[in-house]
């Protein structure tokens, strides 16, 4: 319970950071990192606030991307994903399935949309590209999947996600 707490702990504070006022500026940001994907087959891209990376909390790697677009369909939105492992983040597939591992999609239709074991959706992310070590390591993949809106029939499709901060 208490990796749970910590794991959703890291998940808000991530949403807080995506979903932070204009006026900020924000030090995460590299001219190297890229966080994109297409909704419901529309384009959208982070513009700010990109955040990609692996931290170790009590034995487990939780490796977490999230970022923020200004402007898109007209209005602020954002991505936070997380998953937890018990060995260190390396090249391979995550399904996120497991207890705490889960995505959000905030601002998109006016609502928010969650996958993830919450609500028992599919969302992968597939790590294609490590390197480094401690706070230079560097992550290339790709990630799709389905969300939950407010309603059971309310869903987005996530395809042709990637992130990178090479």
């Amino acid at each position: 319970m208490k990796k749970l707490i910590h794991l959703l702990t890291a998940f808000i504070l991530l949403a807080m950071i995506a979903c932070s006022s204009d006026d900020e500026s924000s030090s995460s940001i590299t001219g190297e990192s890229i966080l994109k994907m297409n909704i419901d087959g529309t384009h959208w891209e982070a513009d700010s606030h990109i955040v990609i990376g692996q931290s170790e909390t009590e034995g487990m790697y939780n490796f977490t991307f999230t970022g923020r677009n200004s402007s898109f369909n007209g209005a602020v939105s954002s991505i936070s994903a997380i998953f937890s492992v018990s060995e260190d983040i390396t090249s391979g597939t995550y399904e996120l399935s497991g207890s705490g591992a889960g995505v959000t999609i905030t601002g998109i239709n006016g609502g928010t949309y969650m996958g993830g074991w919450i609500t028992s959706t599919t969302f992968t992310i597939q790590i294609t590209e490590v390197s480094g070590s401690g706070a230079n390591k560097k992550f290339k993949g790709a990630f799709a999947g389905t969300l939950k809106g407010a309603s059971s029939d309310d869903t987005i499709i996530v395809t042709n996600g990637e992130f990178s901060t090479f």
